[in-house]
């Protein structure tokens, strides 16, 4: 589940916190750096980023056979040429694929998007649960779009204890701030 696609095997591992009423692996600022770790660890591990790729889908104790069997891939940028599954390979294929885009966008005559600054999301601390029709409501935007951008949350409130912020657009979060600090609003 999720952007990085972890199974709950691999979210307990990561130290991912998976229940009936949240689910890390939909919390983007958490799952994406619980994989960051995870690379990392693979990168000091294998000394090659496209070899933590490989670890990252096919399992470091996989990845350390391959190398066994068939040594460190050539240093050029090539695919290695393992008997890995076609999933493995072809990620490692798209994610070069994309870092030579991103890299140079003009060369593949790419226009890369922008937001504005509004439209960034930005982590904003909850020091207290919250419900999140409440949430929303401080944040000036329906339900749905504040569940959308906190997928993590299964259920009706925003608890504080799981994780201590909510994602917002930026222009939203300044309205939720405000709404916060309202003393109007401190019992609701």
């Amino acid at each position: 589940a999720g952007m990085w696609q972890i199974t709950p095997i691999t979210a307990n591992a990561m130290g991912l916190r998976v229940d009936g009423h949240y689910d890390g692996r939909l919390d983007v600022p958490a799952s994406a750096n619980a994989v960051m770790k995870l690379l990392t660890a693979y990168h000091d591990q294998f000394h090659d980023w496209r070899v933590a790729d490989y670890a990252y889908h096919a399992g470091s104790s996989a990845t350390a056979k391959f190398i066994a069997k068939h040594g460190m891939p050539p240093a050029e940028p090539t695919i290695p040429a393992w008997p890995a599954r076609n999933v493995t390979r072809q990620h490692l294929t798209k994610l070069l694929a994309i870092a030579c885009v991103v890299r140079e966008p003009a060369r593949f005559g790419v226009s890369l998007p922008t937001l504005p600054r509004a439209q960034h999301l930005v982590q904003v601390p909850i020091a207290r649960s919250i419900p999140i029709a409440l949430a929303a409501d401080h944040a000036g935007m329906s339900v749905d779009m504040l569940t959308h951008y906190n997928a993590a949350f299964r259920g009706d409130t925003i608890n504080a204890g799981t994780a201590a912020y909510l994602l917002l657009p930026a222009s939203h979060a300044r309205q939720f701030r405000a709404a916060l600090l309202d003393p109007a609003n401190a019992m609701a």
